[in-house]
């Protein structure tokens, strides 16, 4: 257990694949970038990563979620 939580450390934290409301909130939480895996081919993850990090750098509030179109 204790080195799934250290590999965990490791992995890059943009929010990846939450499913509900609530689990979008909790990512946004741990990273200002939330790339739904239903929309993946809009913001592919090396970009998700490059503008986190960009928004840590600028120190301002703000976050981005990229959802699926819904019908």
């Amino acid at each position: 257990m204790l080195l799934l939580i250290t590999a965990a450390a490791f992995i890059p934290d943009t929010a990846h694949a939450a499913s509900g409301t609530t689990d979008v909130a909790d990512a946004l939480k741990k990273s200002p970038v939330y790339v739904d895996h239903r929309a993946e081919s809009r913001l592919p993850k090396p970009e998700a990563e490059a503008l986190a990090k960009k928004i840590r750098d600028a120190g301002r509030p703000v976050f981005v979620a990229v959802l699926p179109q819904t019908p």
